[in-house]
């Protein structure tokens, strides 16, 4: 349903309501002037509301596509109109009409269930096959009649001359077939134009009327026949315009990129000489980890040579708690080098001590008689 004028030019006089039973190919005029309107019953039921007036009193519907309408009188007050509505999905059979009070200001709500009138459920002796989009191809071969992009559709749709609802839970039916192609599942190609029925090249066209391909390491030229299917085209079979290939078994390539296409005799010489730009990069990574390798041993052994050179021991015998005591001049005998290393259990430590002069260490204890005493 549209509003639209018959006319060889746009107009601005009122619209008038149409009607299309076939997908929009064909349609019919339906109600003069404008109308708010409504479709429900899965298509089944059309409803109308006059919009030339702001209080519409009057309520129109159809069963058989817009063909005969019934008008209904649902109120002698005046109501401004508001909207129309049904059910989201259009499958419920009740509409309502929504308003208010010219004089108070109050909603008024009115619902129209049509199950009060067409009381009686649709059989399968009420419904027909249509098949959507019959008027593409209706001339010619009879297997093409309602193709578009390789298919076409038949329905189960409910006859206009049945009065009856199709219901809430109706699905509808569909059956679909695959159609043979034909020049009119095809586009032009990049550089051609067409002429008639068919695709020829541009005369001014300087582009590459060929692409270039990489399949399984062979280079491959595809060059275009002027035509290329239609993206979500589903035809099989029939007019199928293939591109001309032409192999080079000679000439190596790697999927995915251009740029390095080369000959098998370029390929056996990288493989000899090993110039190879690749074996080049892989050569000087492994050459610079080597270096840093060797360089950070070298370090670790002479830092770990150099501290076994300075190891120094502390004596912690040699300290004196005496006033008289240097600790300088011991300290730095201690961590001083020294021929010989003397510990506790040694023989020779003990005959070097005694014939030292004995040197007199007072010792102090928290709880000693004898520190009183002195």
């Amino acid at each position: 349903m549209v509003h639209g004028h018959v006319a060889d030019s746009l107009q601005t006089t009122p619209p008038d309501v149409f009607v299309s039973s076939d997908g929009g190919y064909n349609w019919i005029k339906a109600l003069d002037g404008p109308h708010h309107y409504q479709i429900a019953d899965h298509g089944g039921l059309l409803a109308a509301v006059p919009a030339n007036t702001k209080t519409p009193n009057v309520i129109k519907f159809s069963t058989d596509e817009g063909r005969c309408w019934h008008h209904y009188q649902f109120t002698n007050e005046s109501i401004i109109f508001t909207g129309l509505l049904t059910e989201p999905g259009n499958k419920a059979m009740s509409i309502s009409v929504w308003g208010f009070g010219a004089t108070d200001r109050e909603w008024r709500i009115h619902v129209f269930d049509f199950l009060q009138v067409i009381n009686t459920q649709c059989g399968s002796d009420d419904y027909e096959d249509w098949l959507v989009h019959s008027e593409l191809h209706k001339e010619g071969n009879a297997k093409l009649k309602g193709c578009l992009l390789g298919r076409k559709e038949e329905i189960k749709r409910l006859k206009k001359d049945s009065w009856c609802y199709n219901g809430h839970s109706y699905e509808v039916t569909t059956k679909a077939t695959v159609c043979e192609c034909q020049k009119s599942d095809y586009d032009c190609d990049y550089g051609f134009v067409k002429k008639g029925e068919i695709c020829i090249k541009e005369d001014k066209f300087t582009g590459v009327d060929h692409l270039d391909l990489c399949i399984h390491g062979t280079e491959e030229k595809e060059e275009s026949q002027g035509y290329r299917k239609i993206p979500g085209d589903k035809c099989v079979g029939g007019f199928k315009p293939e591109p001309v290939k032409e192999v080079d078994q000679h000439v190596r390539c790697k999927e995915g990129d251009k740029s390095e296409l080369k000959t098998e005799e370029e390929e056996s010489a990288e493989a000899v000489t090993g110039n190879g730009s690749g074996g080049g990069v892989v050569a000087a990574i492994v050459v610079c980890v080597v270096i840093l390798v060797v360089v950070m041993i070298v370090y670790f052994v002479r830092k770990f040579q150099l501290l076994r050179r300075h190891n120094v021991s502390y004596r912690y015998s040699m300290l004196s708690q005496s006033t008289d005591f240097d600790y300088d001049n011991e300290v730095e005998n201690a961590i001083g080098p020294q021929k010989g290393m003397y510990h506790d259990s040694s023989e020779d430590e003990e005959l070097v001590d005694a014939k030292k002069p004995r040197r007199k260490v007072r010792s102090y204890h928290d709880d000693s008689d004898e520190d009183m005493l002195e």
